[in-house]
């Protein structure tokens, strides 16, 4: 990943094969925007695909403590 996605991601989907460019591909919004990431190696496609899911259940949670500090 390498810091690549610096926004709130709000939605992952898990890794699918793509046959014409024999890669996993994952698709993901951040900021309201969709983008796919690509791997060829099905385990490193799983591995971001969980770190992804990791981070967007994180920026969740921050982004419901921001709400709360916001009405409070």
């Amino acid at each position: 990943m390498n810091g690549r996605f610096e926004g709130i991601i709000q939605k992952v989907n898990k890794p699918k094969f793509i046959n014409k460019h024999t890669v996993w591909s994952i698709s993901l919004k951040e900021n309201g925007k969709w983008t796919s990431v690509w791997r060829k190696d099905q385990s490193k496609a799983d591995e971001l695909y969980r770190l992804l899911v990791k981070r967007m259940k994180s920026n969740g949670n921050m982004f419901q403590r921001q709400i709360l500090d916001q009405t409070h």
